[in-house]
C-alpha cells in the first residue's frame, strides 16, 4: 500500500502488524508478487536470490525439489542452525530439509519452505536484526521471514458479489549450468601407457589411430579410434522440463470473502529418464467473515509432494561413474548395460566404479511429503482503541524417502566394477507443530502530537517430531528394494521429541508529530528445553526513527525527498536442542578382545546403558544482542533512493558439545561454551532512472543491493583451540578462536627450514608435512546483486545480476579430475616431465640432522598422476567460491485491453522467461557451480560439494490471464 507523496508506505512487521515503513527503527525488505513469479521458479526462496541486501541464499542443488540455504547477517550459531524462522499469515512454520548426508549416497528431498506456492503469495517481509525480531522469541534469533498470502477482498456495502478468476501457467527447460571442463589430449591408461582396465586419462596422447578397447568377452574385443570424445559427458546428460498450472479464485461482498487456488508443478531433471523428477500439487483454501464487534478468517494448506532423486557421492554413484571415464570413451554408447561388453560384469575397469546407467536405473532414492498448515483467528474490536485477538497455528507434515542400491557382487576374472551385497533403508518422520497467540492492541491519541500504539501478547508453540528408520544390506532377490529381502536382520531406530515453548511479551510505539518515533518492546519465554532454574529468560529491545526531512524547508524537498535516521538495539534468546539437560538410555554394547557385543543379542537378549553424552544442569540459553544504525533517503522527487545499515551483532553462550576424555566416561556434554559476532553493511540503492509521464511511456528503474559481513569466533571454551564444524578426514572444517566461522585445515608440502624449497621425494613428488595448515576460510568478503527493468507500450524487459566474491570451498568434483587424468588443468606443461619450482631434496646425515640440496629430479610420465594426487597438494581441491550469475531475466509482453474488449478476459501478460543463464567463476575454478553443495542447507553446506550432480540453467515462457 503506498501514498507516495505522504510517505505512506506500509509494511507487514512482527505478529502480523502492519506499520507506516517510516515509524520503524530498523531495517525491513518488502518483495512484491511479482518479484517471487517472475522467473517462473518454484521455490519462493530461489526467487529471492539477488534482490535483499544483507540475505545469502544459496540452492544446495538443482536437483527437482532440492532445498534451498538462506542465512540472515551471516553465520551466528555452530550447531543450533542458522535458518530464519518462517512465519505465513502470523504462523510459524517448519522449515526442516528432508535429506541424507551421506559420502556415499547423498540425497536432498527439500525443506518445508518448497510447499509453499509463490503465486499465492501476496508479499514478504524480510526483518533482519534483534530489534525486528525479538516479538518472536527465541526462535527468530536468525531472523524471519514474513509471507502475506493472497485473500479475498471485501466489497463496498451495497455492490454485488463479483468472483475473480486468474491462470498462470510456465513450461521451463533445463541443461547443465556448469560441467568440469575436460581435456582431449591424452587417453585412456595410467604412467602414460594404454592400459584398458583403467578408470583415468593418463595415457600416451591420441593419434587417432584403430585400437582395441575395454574386455576381452568371448573372444572378442571392441574397436575404435583412440581420439577425444569431447562431448561425452555433456551427451549423457538430456534437456529436463518443468511445467506449471496454477487457477485461483477470489470474491466477497461487505461482511465477507475467500480465495481459493490450485496448482501443479512438475519437473523431469537432466539426468536420462525419469529417475529425477519432482510433483506439488498445492491447494489453499482462506475465507473472512464480519459479524458485529467479530471478524472471523481462516485459512488452509496442504501441499503432496513427490520426488525421486539421483544420490550423489563416492562409490557406485552416477556422477562419481561417469567423472571416472576416460576422454575417449563415448558414454551414451554404454546405456545399455545387459549388452554385451556393457555389463556390469564385462565393464572395462574394476577400480571401484561401474557403469553409469546401471547405476542410474537400478539404485535411487524416493520420497514423498505432505503438509498441511492454516490458521483460524478470531479479533474483536472491544472498542475503536481496542481490539483482542486469539489465533491458533498448525503445521503437520509428513515425509518418507526409501534409498536403495542393487546388488553388485564380483564374477570371476571379469568382476564387477564394486563389490556391493545390495542395500535398502526406509525412513518415516512427521514435524507438528502448534502455536496459540492472543494479543491484545491498543492505539490511541494521547494529545494533538502525541500518539500511543501498544500489544500485550501471550504465545504457547508446541512442536514434535517423529521418525522410523529400518535399512539391511545382503539382498537375497535382485531389484526387490524390501525390509525383508536379507536374510540379515534390519538395523532399525525410532525417535521421539516434543518441546514446548511460552512467551509473554508487549510492545509500547510512541509518534510524537509524525517525524519522532520510539517503539519499546520485551519478551519473556519459558522454555521446556532449559534446565528449570534456567528456563526463564527475558530479552528487551527498542528502535527508534527520525524523519528529519519532515524539519526542513519545504523547498529542499525538490532535492531531499524524504529522510530518516533510524537506531535499533535489540536482544534475542535461543534455546537448547531436545533432551540434552540429563544423560539417555541407548542401545548397549560390550567391548570384549576381537569383536564387540551389539544389543540386542542373537539369543534375543536385549540391553540398555546410559549414553555418552552427559547431562548439563548449568545450561543456559544461548543469548545475541545486536545494534543497528541505518539511514532512508530519498532524492530528486523520489527518483533515487537509498537505503543504508550498519549493523554489529555477537551471540554468546552458545550451545554445543564439548569433547571430554573418555576417561569420565562420556565422550561430550552440550555446555555454552562459544562466542560468534558478525557486524557488516547493507546497502540497497535504487532509481527510477527514466520516468515517462505518458501511461504507455518508456520507463527504467534499477536498483543495486550490497552486503558485506564479517564473522569471527570471539572464543571457545577454555582449553578448546578449535572446534569441528564438519568436512573430511583429509580437509577439516574448523570454528577457531579469531577466525571466521569455518576454516579449512588441510595437508601442505614439507619445506626447508628456511622455508624456501618444497621437499621432494625420489621421484621429485613433493612430500607432505607433518603438521596441517589452514588455508582460509569460507566467508565471502561481499555479495551483489544488481537488478534492472525496462517498460514500454506494454512490453517489460527486466534482469538480475548475482554476485559473491571471495571464500573457499573444498570440491571432490576437483579433485577427482585430478586423480583420473581427466581435468583440462592436468596438462600444464604438456604433460612432460619437468622439475618443481624451488624444490629440494632432503638427506638425512644419520647424526639426527638433515641436509636440503636443490632438487634436480623431474617428475616423469610414469609418476605424473602421483603429482596430481599427492597429499602435499591436496590444498588445489579447495577452489575460490566466487561466482557472477546472470540470474534472472524476463521478457513480457501485456496484450492492450482494446486487443482483448470482446474476450470475456480482464487481462493477458506472455513472458519468455530464464534462470541462472550464464556463470561467471575465477580461473582457478574449471569444476562446478560454487553454489552447490553437498552438506545440507546450514553451517555445513559452507564446506562444498562431494561429487554434487550438476546445478542447471533454465528457460521457458510464461502466460497469465485474469477474468
Amino acid at each position: 500500500i503506498e501514498d507516495v507523496g505522504a510517505f505512506k508506505e506500509v509494511v507487514i512487521t512482527a505478529q502480523a502488524i502492519k506499520r507506516e515503513t517510516k515509524s520503524l527503527g530498523y531495517s525491513s525488505t518488502t518483495l512484491d508478487p511479482e518479484d517471487l513469479t517472475k522467473g517462473g521458479d518454484r521455490s519462493l526462496v530461489n526467487s529471492m536470490q539477488g534482490k535483499v541486501a544483507g540475505v545469502n541464499i544459496s540452492q544446495s542443488s538443482s536437483d527437482p525439489g532440492a532445498s534451498t540455504r538462506i542465512i540472515i547477517r551471516g553465520i551466528k550459531s555452530t550447531t543450533q542452525g542458522n535458518q530464519p524462522l518462517f512465519v505465513i499469515d502470523g504462523v510459524p512454520m517448519t522449515n526442516n530439509s528432508s535429506n541424507q548426508q551421506d559420502l556415499q549416497g547423498n540425497f536432498d528431498f527439500g525443506n518445508g519452505a518448497n510447499a509453499v506456492n509463490p503465486e499465492d503469495i501476496d508479499n514478504i517481509s524480510i526483518l533482519k536484526g534483534s530489534a525486528a525480531t525479538a516479538l518472536y522469541g527465541s526462535r527468530a534469533s536468525n531472523g524471519v521471514v514474513l509471507i502475506t498470502t493472497k485473500k479475498g477482498n471485501f466489497a463496498p456495502k451495497g455492490t454485488k458479489r463479483k468472483i475473480g478468476v486468474s491462470y498462470a501457467a510456465n513450461i521451463t527447460f533445463f541443461q547443465p549450468l556448469r560441467l568440469p571442463e575436460m581435456q582431449n589430449t591424452f587417453g585412456q591408461g595410467w604412467d602414460g601407457l594404454h592400459r584398458l582396465d583403467e578408470n583415468g586419462s593418463w595415457g600416451p596422447k591420441y593419434d587417432n589411430n584403430n585400437r582395441v578397447w575395454g574386455r576381452v568377452v568371448d573372444n572378442s574385443q571392441l574397436l575404435k579410434p583412440y581420439s577425444a570424445s569431447p562431448d561425452n559427458l555433456k551427451d549423457f546428460f538430456e534437456r529436463g522440463v518443468g511445467k506449471t498450472n496454477h487457477f485461483s479464485f477470489n470474491g466477497g461482498d461487505a461482511t465477507s470473502n475467500f480465495y481459493a487456488s490450485f496448482s501443479n508443478f512438475g519437473q523431469d531433471g537432466i539426468y536420462p529418464t525419469d529417475v529425477d523428477k519432482y510433483t506439488r500439487n498445492t491447494v489453499a483454501l482462506r475465507a473472512a467473515k464480519k459479524s458485529g464487534i467479530f471478524n472471523f478468517s481462516g485459512s488452509m494448506n496442504y501441499a503432496d509432494t513427490k520426488s525421486s532423486f539421483v544420490p550423489t557421492g563416492q562409490g557406485p554413484t552416477v556422477y562419481n561413474n561417469i567423472m571416472q571415464i576416460p576422454r575417449d570413451f563415448s558414454i551414451v554408447d554404454m546405456e545399455n548395460y545387459n549388452a554385451k561388453f556393457s555389463s556390469i560384469d564385462d565393464y572395462f575397469t574394476q577400480y571401484g566404479v561401474t557403469n553409469p546407467y546401471f547405476s542410474l536405473l537400478e539404485n535411487g532414492a524416493k520420497g514423498s511429503g505432505q503438509k498441511f498448515f492454516g490458521n483460524a483467528e478470531v479479533n474483536a474490536v472491544v472498542k475503536d482503541w481496542m481490539s483482542i485477538l486469539y489465533r491458533f497455528g498448525f503445521d503437520v507434515e509428513n515425509n518418507s524417502s526409501k534409498y536403495y542400491r542393487a546388488i553388485l557382487l564380483p564374477n570371476g576374472i571379469n568382476s564387477g566394477s564394486t563389490d556391493d551385497p545390495g542395500f535398502v533403508s526406509n525412513r518415516i518422520a512427521g514435524n507438528k507443530q502448534l502455536n496459540h497467540d492472543v494479543i491484545a492492541s491498543f492505539n490511541k491519541r494521547i494529545n494533538r502530537d502525541l500518539k500511543f500504539d501498544g500489544l500485550a501478547g501471550l504465545n504457547v508453540n508446541q512442536r514434535s517430531t517423529n521418525s522410523v528408520y529400518g535399512s539391511v544390506t545382503g539382498l537375497d532377490i535382485p531389484g526387490f528394494y524390501n525390509l525383508s529381502n536379507s536374510s540379515s536382520t534390519p538395523v532399525s531406530t525410532e525417535a521421539e521429541s516434543m518441546r514446548r515453548l511460552i512467551g509473554a511479551y508487549a510492545q509500547a510505539s510512541f509518534s510524537y508529530r509524525d517525524y519522532l518515533f520510539l517503539n519499546l518492546s520485551a519478551r519473556n519465554d519459558w522454555s521446556s528445553t532449559l534446565p528449570e532454574d534456567n528456563r526463564s529468560f527475558f530479552y528487551p529491545s527498542a528502535n527508534a526513527s527520525f524523519v528529519f526531512s519532515e524539519l526542513l524547508p519545504k523547498s529542499s524537498e525538490k532535492y531531499l525527498s524524504f529522510g530518516k535516521l533510524r537506531l535499533g538495539y535489540g536482544l534475542t534468546g535461543n534455546d537448547a536442542p531436545v533432551y540434552v539437560i540429563n544423560p539417555v538410555y541407548v542401545s548397549g554394547s560390550v567391548y570384549q578382545p576381537f569383536r564387540t557385543f551389539d544389543f540386542p543379542l542373537a539369543t534375543g537378549v536385549n540391553g540398555f546403558e546410559v549414553g555418552n553424552t552427559i547431562g548439563n544442569k548449568s545450561l543456559q540459553p544461548e543469548i545475541t544482542r545486536e545494534i543497528e544504525i541505518g539511514t532512508d533517503l530519498r532524492f530528486l522527487d523520489n527518483r533515487i533512493s537509498v537505503d543504508f545499515t550498519y549493523y554489529n551483532r555477537t551471540t554468546d553462550n552458545q550451545i554445543f558439545s564439548v569433547p571430554l576424555s573418555s576417561a569420565s566416561g562420556y565422550t561430550v556434554q552440550y555446555a555454552n561454551a562459544a562466542e560468534v559476532n558478525n557486524k557488516g553493511i547493507e546497502l540497497l540503492v535504487s532509481g527510477k532512472i527514466l520516468r515517462s509521464k505518458k501511461k504507455d511511456g518508456f520507463n527504467w528503474n534499477t536498483s543495486v543491493n550490497f552486503t558485506r559481513n564479517r564473522n569471527k569466533v570471539v572464543a571457545l571454551a577454555a582449553g578448546l583451540e578449535k572446534f569441528t564444524l564438519g568436512g573430511l578426514s583429509t580437509i577439516g572444517f574448523w570454528a577457531v578462536p579469531g577466525q571466521p566461522i569455518g576454516v579449512y585445515e588441510g595437508r601442505v608440502p614439507e619445506t626447508s627450514p628456511d622455508g624456501k624449497g618444497i621437499v621432494v621425494d625420489a621421484n621429485g613428488i613433493p612430500v607432505a608435512a607433518s603438521e596441517k595448515e589452514f588455508y582460509g576460510n569460507a566467508q565471502e568478503k561481499y555479495i551483489l546483486g544488481l537488478s534492472n527493468e525496462f517498460t514500454w507500450k506494454g512490453i517489460g524487459l527486466s534482469f538480475t545480476f548475482d554476485s559473491r566474491q571471495g571464500g573457499l570451498m573444498f570440491s571432490r568434483t576437483a579433485d577427482i579430475t585430478y586423480f583420473t587424468g581427466n581435468g583440462i588443468k592436468t596438462t600444464d606443461n604438456d604433460r612432460k616431465p619437468f622439475v618443481v619450482p624451488n624444490s629440494v631434496t632432503k638427506i638425512d646425515n644419520g647424526d639426527g640432522t638433515f641436509s636440503y640440496v636443490e632438487n634436480t629430479v623431474a617428475i616423469d610420465a610414469d609418476h605424473m598422476d602421483d603429482y596430481y594426487r599427492a597429499d602435499a597438494l591436496e590444498r588445489h581441491n579447495v577452489i575460490d567460491r566466487s561466482y557472477i550469475k546472470l540470474r534472472e531475466l524476463a521478457l513480457s509482453y501485456t496484450v492492450p485491453k482494446n486487443f482483448i474488449s470482446k474476450w470475456p478476459v480482464a487481462g493477458i501478460q506472455v513472458s519468455a522467461i530464464g534462470r541462472n543463464l550464464f556463470l561467471w567463476t575465477p580461473v582457478d575454478n574449471q569444476f562446478i557451480d560454487p553454489e552447490v553443495t553437498s552438506f545440507g542447507s546450514d553451517l555445513a553446506s559452507l564446506y562444498g560439494e562431494f561429487s554434487a550432480n550438476p546445478t542447471t540453467r533454465s528457460f521457458g515462457f510464461s502466460i497469465k490471464a485474469t477474468f
